[in-house]
């Protein structure tokens, strides 16, 4: 039978981790599954964005001599949102933030792809719960693990 849990252990379940190998890049990289919190606040900055973009669109329909003269702005893409929210220091930090955006749109699309859909397993919880769960055990056993991790 399964266990029924407490309030106290559901608020102190961990946010699975993954290591993530990133050839492009000469190295490992730490993802962490995005929280409500933070998915909550990636969606504030897309609609942010999308209400500048909306602005935009709408100056540009106007006629030359009518137009504000509104900065040119375009959406923010989901997949690239989603990774800079995800990639955080070994204190499960985030290591970027919105001011890294710019950057993030320069880098490799196939890259980026990657460790999208690395970061997709973590959104399904029995995949992350049963790699949570051999990464401790090979931890006990005295091994190393490339898998997910948890703090």
């Amino acid at each position: 039978m399964a266990v029924l849990l407490s309030r106290a252990a559901i608020l102190a379940a961990p946010v699975p981790t993954r290591e993530v190998e990133v050839p492009e890049w000469g190295g490992t990289i730490l993802v962490r599954s995005l929280s409500a919190k933070t998915r909550m606040q990636a969606i504030e900055a897309i609609n942010e964005r999308q209400t500048l973009v909306d602005a935009y669109e709408a100056d540009q329909a106007k006629p030359e001599d009518e137009r504000e003269g509104l900065a040119a702005a375009y959406p923010l893409d989901n997949s690239i949102m989603s990774v800079l929210f995800a990639i955080v220091d070994e204190e499960l930090n985030p290591m970027f933030s919105m001011d890294d955006y710019s950057a993030f749109e320069d880098l490799s699309l196939p890259t980026l792809t990657h460790i999208f859909r690395q970061m997709q397993i973590l959104e399904t919880p029995t995949v992350a719960y049963n790699e949570q769960k051999k990464s401790s055990v090979s931890r006990r056993k005295g091994g190393s693990s490339s898998g997910s991790r948890s703090r």
